[in-house]
C-alpha cells in the first residue's frame, strides 16, 4: 500500500494552523518509515487518510472563502491549484524520465513511459487499476506509482469545485442557508463514498485501494469539518479532542497492517483522528502546546512534505535498481537524507518562486497556459519513448513470428525423440522487449485469489460435461501449470477445475501462511470433499515456501482424504529458479540468451512437498526438470521460448509448450483417463 500525496495547501487559507503542520510532518515521517522499515510501522499507510482529510479541509475553506467574497472563479481556482502542485510534481517527473534511462531496464521503458503519461495528466490511479496492479514493492515497482495519490487529489479538486458551485449557488448573497446546503451536500457525498468504499474494497481490494470513488469520503470528511467548525474550541474542550485524535492516529500507524482491505470501514479510525486534531486546533492561550507545534523544524518539514513525498519513492526504486539488491540500513538512512534534502531544495528553489512569484499575479489563463506547457515537457518525451518501444516490439514480433516449420517450439526442443531443429531462432516468445502481463491471466479472469483475501474462486476449463474431473490446487507456481493442464483438458475432453491463491500451498487449513491462507485452505478442502469424486488432483508449490517444521505431515494430512476417496494425487516437482531479472537479462543479451542461464547446482531448493508425496501411497511425483535443465545448466530460453517471467515463476508460453510431455507423464500414471 502507499501513502497519499500530502495536501496541496499549507498556508494559502490565510492562516497558520500549527496542528496541520504537525499532522503533515508526522505523516510524511510515517510514510518514510513505513516504506523503508515496514515492520516497524505496519500501519504507516494510514498517513494517506490523514493527508486526504487535510486536503479536503483546506480546499473546502478556499472554495467557501471565494464564495463568501462574491463567487467561485473556477479558472482562478484551477490556476491557484496548478501553481501549488505542478512545480514539484513536474520537477520529479522530469527527474524520473532521466532516471528511467539510467536505472530502468529497457524491458520496462514502455511501461514506465506509460506511467509518466498517466502521472503527468493526473490519471495514474486509473492506469494502475486498468493494469490490475497493486502498489508494488520497490524491486518490481516503477518510480511513478506513488503519483496515484496526486491523481486522486487533482480529480477531487476539479470535481469538488464544480460541486460547491452547484451547492452554494450564484449571486452576491451568501448566508447561513447556503452554508447549510453545502454541509448537507457534503454529508451526502461522504455517506455515499464511504458505502462504496466498504463494498468495493471488500470485493476488489486492489482497485478499491486506488479508486477515487473510495477516497472521496476521506476528503469530504475534511470538507465537512471546514463547513461546520469555523472557530477553534476553547482549551478545556480542545485538549481532550486533540488527545483523542492523536491517540486514534497513533493507534492506526501501529496496529493496522497491509493485510486489511483498505480504505474500508477501518479507515474511519485515522480519518476521525485527523478530524479531531484539526477541530481541536492549538489555542493561543496554550503556549506550551504552541511551542511544541509551532517551530522552525516543524514548519520546514511540513512545508517540504509534499516534495519529500514525491521524491522518496523514486529514490527508493532507483536505489534498489542501482544496488541490485534491497537497500540495507545504511542505504535506507541515505534514502531518507536524500529525500529530505531534495524535498527541501525543490520547495525552496522551485515551488515557492513559482507559487508566490510573478506567475501568482498573472491572469489565470496565462498560468494555465504555462501549466499546460510544463505538462507537455513530460508528455512529449514520454510519448516518444512509448512510440519507439511499441515500434521496436512490432518489428521484433514480426521477426519472431517468421515461418520456420522445422524449428522446435519451446519444451519440444528438449523432449526425447522430437522431430524438430533446435535453433537458431529468428526471435523469442514472449517478446522480451514488449509489455508483459504483471499478474497471472487467471487473476484477470477472476479465477485466482490474491494474497490478501481468503475467498475461493474456482473456475472450470475444458469440457464442462467431461467424464474425467481434474482439480488444480495451490499457489502461484500451481497457476503456472494451468496453461499446460488446460491444453491437455481441451484435447482430452476433461473438466478441469482450479482452486488457486497466491502464496498458499495445498496443506492443512490450520497451517499459518499469507493472510487468508488458513480460511482459504479450509474452504478448498471442503469443496474438494463435496464436489468429488476427482480422477486427478494436481498440485505444486514454491519450494522456498513449502518447508518448515511439520510441513510434510501437513501435506499428507490434507491429501489423504482425497486419496481415500479414489483420487490420484499428482505433485509436480517445483521448477528451477533462475538468478535475477531474467527478462531484463535476455533483453540485454538478445544475441546470446545463454548468458542468462543458471548453474543447475544453484537452481533448486529442497522441495518438501514433493518429498512428502514420495512417501505417501496413492501420491505420485511428476518431475519436469529435464525440460528446463541438462546435467549442468538450467536454461533461460528453450526452443525459442523464454522459460521464466521472473526468477521463480515460469512463463505461460513455456508451460503451454510442455503440455504433451506432461500428458505423457500423467498417462503413465493413469492411462485409462486418456483417449487415443
Amino acid at each position: 500500500m502507499s501513502p497519499a500525496a500530502p495536501p496541496a495547501e499549507a498556508r494559502s487559507t490565510g492562516e497558520t494552523r500549527p496542528e496541520i503542520l504537525v499532522l503533515r510532518g508526522i505523516a510524511i515521517l510515517a510514510i518514510l518509515v513505513h516504506h523503508l522499515w515496514q515492520g516497524r510501522l505496519p500501519g504507516g499507510f494510514a498517513a494517506l487518510d490523514v493527508f486526504f482529510v487535510i486536503s479536503g479541509y483546506l480546499v473546502t475553506r478556499i472554495l467557501f472563502g471565494m464564495r463568501e467574497r462574491g463567487g467561485i472563479d473556477i479558472w482562478a481556482y484551477l490556476a491557484r491549484r496548478a501553481r501549488r502542485i505542478l512545480p514539484s510534481a513536474i520537477t520529479v517527473l522530469l527527474a524520473c524520465l532521466v532516471g528511467m534511462f539510467a536505472f530502468v531496464s529497457i524491458t520496462d521503458w514502455g511501461r514506465t513511459a506509460g506511467e509518466l503519461l498517466a502521472s503527468a495528466v493526473f490519471m495514474e490511479n486509473w492506469a494502475l487499476i486498468a493494469a490490475d496492479l497493486a502498489y508494488a514493492a520497490p524491486d518490481s515497482a516503477t518510480a511513478l506509482q506513488h503519483y496515484w495519490t496526486l491523481a486522486v487529489e487533482a480529480q477531487f479538486y476539479v470535481a469538488w469545485a464544480l460541486l460547491m458551485m452547484v451547492l452554494l449557488g450564484r449571486g452576491a448573497a451568501f448566508g447561513a442557508h447556503r452554508r447549510r446546503a453545502g454541509a448537507i451536500g457534503i454529508a451526502v457525498v461522504l455517506a455515499i463514498s464511504l458505502a462504496v468504499s466498504v463494498v468495493w474494497c471488500a470485493l476488489a481490494p486492489v482497485s478499491g485501494y486506488l479508486s477515487t470513488a473510495t477516497r472521496i469520503w476521506e476528503l469530504a470528511a475534511g470538507g465537512l469539518l471546514a463547513v461546520l467548525v469555523r472557530r477553534i474550541p476553547p482549551l478545556r474542550v480542545g485538549a481532550p479532542l486533540a488527545i483523542a485524535g492523536w491517540a486514534l492516529i497513533a493507534g492506526s500507524l501501529v496496529l493496522l497492517n497491509t493485510s486489511m482491505a483498505w480504505p474500508g470501514f477501518l479507515a474511519v479510525i485515522p480519518v476521525a483522528g485527523a478530524v479531531l486534531v484539526i477541530a481541536a486546533g492549538v489555542p493561543h492561550d496554550a503556549p506550551r502546546l504552541r511551542r511544541l507545534t509551532d517551530n522552525r523544524f516543524t514548519r520546514d518539514l511540513a512545508d517540504s512534505s509534499y516534495a519529500i513525498y514525491l521524491w522518496h519513492w523514486p529514490i527508493l526504486v532507483f536505489a534498489d535498481r542501482a544496488l541490485g539488491h534491497p537497500p540495507g540500513t545504511p542505504e535506507k538512512i541515505g534514502i531518507v537524507v536524500a529525500s529530505l534534502a531534495l524535498g527541501w531544495a525543490t520547495t525552496v528553489l522551485v515551488e515557492r518562486p513559482i507559487r508566490f512569484g510573478p506567475l501568482a499575479r498573472a491572469r489565470p489563463l496565462a498560468t494555465l497556459t504555462v501549466a499546460a506547457l510544463a505538462i507537455s515537457a513530460v508528455v512529449v518525451p514520454a510519448l516518444a519513448v512509448r512510440h519507439v518501444m511499441q515500434r521496436t516490439t512490432e518489428l521484433y514480433t514480426a521477426v519472431a513470428q517468421a515461418p520456420a516449420a522445422d524449428l522446435c517450439a519451446g519444451a519440444e526442443a528438449r523432449m526425447p525423440g522430437a522431430d524438430c531443429v533446435d535453433g537458431p531462432y529468428p526471435g523469442l516468445s514472449p517478446d522480451p522487449l514488449g509489455e508483459w502481463e504483471e499478474v497471472s491471466v487467471l487473476h484477470a479472469m477472476g479465477c485466482a485469489t490474491d494474497n490478501i483475501l481468503p475467498d475461493v474462486h474456482p473456475c472450470d476449463f475444458g469440457d464442462p460435461d467431461g467424464d474425467v474431473h481434474v482439480a488444480l490446487v495451490g499457489d502461484s507456481h500451481a497457476m503456472k501449470l494451468w496453461a499446460a493442464l488446460k491444453a491437455i483438458a481441451e484435447s482430452q475432453g476433461w473438466r478441469l477445475t482450479t482452486f488457486l491463491k497466491a502464496q498458499c500451498e495445498f496443506t492443512l487449513p490450520e497451517v499459518e501462511g499469507t493472510s487468508g491462507c488458513p480460511e482459504w485452505r479450509a474452504e478448498v478442502a471442503e469443496r474438494l470433499r463435496d464436489d468429488g469424486p476427482w480422477d486427478l488432483v494436481v498440485t505444486t508449490g514454491a519450494a522456498h515456501a513449502t518447508g518448515g517444521e511439520g510441513a510434510a505431515e501437513g501435506y499428507r494430512a490434507v491429501w489423504q482424504p482425497l486419496i481415500d476417496a479414489g483420487a490420484r494425487l499428482i505433485v509436480v516437482h517445483d521448477n528451477p529458479y533462475l538468478e535475477g531479472d531474467v527478462r531484463a537479462c535476455i533483453a540485454d543479451h538478445l544475441d546470446d540468451p545463454s548468458a542468462c542461464d543458471n548453474p543447475r547446482s544453484a537452481s533448486f531448493l529442497p522441495d518438501t512437498m514433493a518429498d512428502a508425496a514420495r512417501d505417501l501411497p496413492g501420491a505420485h511425483v511428476v518431475d519436469l526438470t529435464e525440460l528446463f535443465c541438462d546435467a549442468t545448466t538450467c536454461f533461460a530460453v528453450v526452443g525459442g521460448v523464454i522459460t521464466h517471467r521472473d526468477f521463480t515463476h515460469i512463463t505461460d508460453e513455456f508451460s503451454r509448450s510442455y503440455a504433451p510431455y506432461l500428458a505423457a507423464k500423467l498417462a503413465a500414471i493413469a492411462p485409462e483417463l486418456f483417449s487415443g
